[in-house]
């Protein structure tokens, strides 16, 4: 019984952590990579870790407890999802096709030449800040937080911000929406 429950634990470790795992859903407990060479397809959930996509994720991300999302140079065909104290950061050339949802107090950071084809929407304590990026959709922060956009980035869509949050645009970037800041 006792080798047949390793055999299986084995069998779970090396599907998730596959060149090309596929499932219907995805959960880690820890902190995770998904390397450069890696694709999963599925949605994931991980919880008290954070998780760092260089690779390839075909589906949504749903972070809860402690940790972040962390697209570094990976590509996620999905939304990302951080529901408490973590943060999300798109950096070194990421992309998410979908939006960036961060509900904690933690801020919502696409960097270093990256993409978001979405939304950014933020409604904690953090700030939205885009810094030398790309985002095709809206950027929207509902909570104490503050909304920057700096350092030559494009913002397609409209910017708001409905709290007690500024909004700082600097004159390299462009915001080619309306710019709404309580």
């Amino acid at each position: 019984m006792k080798n047949t429950l390793r055999t299986l634990a084995f069998v779970a470790m090396t599907t998730a952590f596959s060149a090309s795992a596929k499932a219907d859903d995805v959960y880690y407990t820890k902190n995770t990579v998904i390397g450069p060479n890696q694709t999963i397809e599925a949605n994931i959930f991980i919880t008290n870790g954070t998780l760092t996509v260089r690779g390839t994720v075909e589906g949504n991300i749903y972070e809860f407890g402690a940790g972040s999302v962390i697209v570094n140079g990976g590509l996620v065909k999905g939304n990302i999802e951080e529901s408490s104290g973590g943060a999300i950061r798109v950096t070194n050339g990421g992309e998410v096709e979908g939006n960036l949802d961060e509900q904690g107090n933690g801020a919502a950071v696409v960097s270093g030449f990256s993409i978001v084809k979405g939304n950014v929407f933020e409604s904690g304590a953090g700030d939205i800040i885009i810094d030398a990026s790309l985002v095709e959709g809206n950027l929207d922060e509902a909570g104490a937080g503050s909304v920057r956009v700096r350092n030559v980035s494009l913002i397609k869509g409209n910017v708001f911000e409905s709290q007690a949050g500024t909004c700082i645009i600097d004159s390299s970037s462009e915001v080619e929406g309306s710019v709404e800041c309580d």
